[in-house]
């Protein structure tokens, strides 16, 4: 399992750079291969806002992806809902 949190950096000339206080960019991530030797489960959320005063914002994101080899075959799906 890993985890992030974010702020995003806009680099100025002759200051300081910070990250802006406003905007939050986070997330999840877990990879889970018990199913088979060929087959591997991604679950994620990932979460993006903006609090600032002239616009506001909230995105949340629930995913999964699935990859693996049956009968020679290769396959992928992915599935979110945001």
């Amino acid at each position: 399992v890993d985890g992030f949190w974010t702020q995003p950096v806009y680099p100025t000339e002759n200051t300081r750079d910070e990250g802006d206080a406003s905007q939050d960019f986070a997330g999840v991530y877990s990879s889970y291969k018990g199913l088979g030797k060929e087959t591997t489960l991604d679950f994620y959320y990932l979460h993006l806002s903006e609090d600032n005063a002239t616009s506001e914002y909230a995105f949340d994101t629930f995913g999964v992806y699935t990859t693996g080899k049956r009968n020679g075959w290769l396959y992928d799906a992915e599935l979110a809902y945001q």
